[in-house]
């Protein structure tokens, strides 16, 4: 038996081809078990409890050295993380907690908020949704303190592509965003009923579009940065 490999094993099992004998075979099996089991029990994740000078700790499983596996990482000005770690980075599912009152729980990748996860602030306000690299990013909903909400599409934290915003006044917006602003086609309704249909620029009405007003009565025609442009 020559060259033999076992695919499954970290650590490949090699026969000279001077074995000549069952013994030689087992010797050498014997040697290469002993070597993996090494290998394995050096590559065992260990649950410590670590303190540094500037008064941080960390207590949880560890890898070769690194935060790996479930562990508990507390700052010394009171800020708390919870959750796993994938080499020395927050990965996976955690909740981080800061004094101001912050707290975010959900998917970590590389020490960043990444994938669903829920933020609240400290004001109150929150943010459900999806995260990238940090950032909220894809779709998600918010909630501020004063009763405005907005659910839709985020790029980098702001409100970006389709999305309705229910505002705190009882008025409402269901259309397109650009960097925090109505921008593109859109329907904004107010409280009493009333309503624009039509395109927005910079959060005004831009563009062309159609006003109706409670009576039903409306008009048509061209805003520039929200004011109707009468005909000639």
């Amino acid at each position: 038996m020559n060259n033999y490999k076992n695919p499954l094993s970290p650590v490949h099992i090699s026969f000279e081809n001077t074995l000549t004998s069952n013994a030689d075979e087992l010797a050498a099996l014997s040697i290469a078990k002993t070597r993996l089991n090494n290998q394995l029990n050096a590559e065992k994740s260990v649950n410590q409890r670590m303190s540094f000078h500037n008064g941080n700790t960390y207590e949880g499983d560890m890898l070769n050295g690194l935060y790996h596996g479930k562990g508990t990482f507390r700052w010394s000005m009171g800020a708390v993380y919870e959750g796993t770690w994938e080499n020395g980075k927050r990965s996976g599912e955690g909740t981080y907690k800061h004094p101001s009152g912050a707290v975010y729980s959900g998917s970590w990748r590389d020490d960043k908020r990444h994938g669903l996860g829920n933020y609240k602030y400290p004001d109150g306000s929150s943010y459900k949704g999806d995260w990238l690299a940090g950032k909220r990013t894809g779709k998600g909903k918010s909630s501020y303190l004063n009763g405005t909400t907005y659910e839709g599409e985020f790029v980098n934290g702001k409100r970006h592509g389709e999305g309705r915003s229910s505002f705190f006044n009882g008025d409402s917006y269901q259309g397109e965003w650009s960097e925090n602003k109505m921008n593109g086609f859109g329907k904004y309704v107010c409280k009493n009923g009333e309503f624009y249909e039509g395109s927005f620029a910079s959060g005004k009405r831009h563009g062309r579009g159609r006003y109706v007003f409670q009576n039903q009565s409306s008009v048509e025609g061209s805003w520039v940065e929200g004011i109707h442009q009468k005909s000639e």
